[in-house]
């Protein structure tokens, strides 16, 4: 069954973030839209987008340095966009890419390379999706999840079933072998008329819940905020995506303790410790304007956001955009961002732990 949680409530949590401005570094000039994730070996990578291409860079000292950026993905017929990792219980790692076109020819895709050497060498793996030639039919922001089945889940930002400007659904991909073979997607959610978009899938280490970030429309001003939408892993979407009346989750549950007209989009989350969810939004008065990143502690059992912090500062001038978590262990919390810190513009991170 599909649940949608609310969020951001007034009561406190009672866990603040406090952001280590020793640990703050510098990953990649010039890049931007990063996400880590921690491999089996111990090392941690980082994928992000430079130039159109999507890349990797590997530290094998906790973050503090970082290796050379290795070249995963491109086109000479447009851009390998949105970078996400995902490494398989068989020791794979897929990166992710969304190819958008720029001859009207080719059609949007979501894809994946392969690497079966930690993130050294990469070869080419599957499209999974492929949508239209233009953007009102195209595809964004792929990001997948393991089960423990071994079943691969990827969700992805999709708006060729609609094709109406502005209008756009979550969709998710199923593959039961190691990502050789995949299921048609199927909405899991959306809204009519409004933009569900983001996914950022996270499994739970303290429960049976699968949990997405997506950021969603407010009714009333049409202004994107975050929102949460989970389900368990034995009902593990099906239930929620069969309505009476319409495969497609109609509901929307935003940020009451945001006015209706701030854009607090991009949302990305994760679980740090047992019970303690942890979530970041760019957040402006317009979505044009440069925004700060903010990142809100939450309880996993009644889903509280509070206690916002900001990693990069007031970011009002030089804009944190395509920010992401990454949880290096139980106690610290990385937040990764396309900010500027003294005049250098690029992908940078900082280290934070709870109180």
């Amino acid at each position: 069954m599909l649940f949608i949680t609310p969020m951001f409530e007034s009561q406190a949590f009672g866990r603040q973030i406090h952001w280590k401005a020793k640990s703050l570094v510098l990953i990649q000039k010039g890049a931007t839209y990063a996400r880590m994730i921690r491999l089996e070996d111990g090392a941690i990578l980082c994928a992000f987008e430079m130039d159109g291409k999507s890349w990797v860079k590997r530290s094998v000292d906790e973050g503090v340095q970082w290796g050379n950026s290795v070249l995963v993905a491109s086109s000479p017929l447009g851009s390998d966009s949105n970078p996400s990792l995902l490494q398989l219980q068989n020791g794979s790692i897929l990166l992710w890419y969304n190819f958008r076109p720029t001859d009207s020819v080719h059609p949007y895709e979501i894809g994946y390379n392969v690497s079966d050497d930690a993130g050294v060498t990469w070869k080419t793996g599957k499209t999974v999706w492929a949508g239209g030639i233009t953007a009102n039919k195209g595809c964004w922001e792929p990001a997948a999840v393991q089960l423990p089945s071994g079943e691969i889940e990827l969700f992805f930002s999709m708006e060729a079933p609609f094709g109406t400007v502005g209008e756009q659904g979550i969709a998710l991909a199923r593959s039961y072998d190691d990502g050789k073979h995949w299921s048609h997607p199927e909405i899991i959610s959306c809204n009519p008329g409004k933009r569900d978009g983001m996914p950022v899938p996270m499994i739970s280490t303290s429960s049976d819940r699968i949990y997405v970030s997506i950021e969603a429309n407010r009714a009333t001003t049409n202004q994107l905020q975050p929102s949460v939408i989970w389900t368990t892993l034995n009902d593990d979407w099906h239930m929620g995506c069969i309505g009476e009346k319409s495969p497609y989750r109609l509901s929307r549950i935003v940020h009451p303790r945001l006015p209706a007209n701030v854009y607090a989009g991009a949302p990305y989350l994760c679980e740090l410790s047992q019970n303690t969810l942890i979530l970041s939004c760019q957040l402006t008065k317009k979505h044009a304007d440069a925004p700060r990143m903010m990142v809100y502690s939450g309880d996993l059992k009644d889903m509280q956001f509070t206690n916002p912090t900001q990693p990069f500062g007031d970011g009002e001038a030089a804009g944190c955009w395509w920010n992401s978590l990454f949880d290096k262990n139980q106690s610290t919390i990385t937040a990764i961002s396309n900010t500027s810190v003294n005049g250098v513009r690029g992908i940078w991170a900082i280290d934070g732990t709870l109180s």
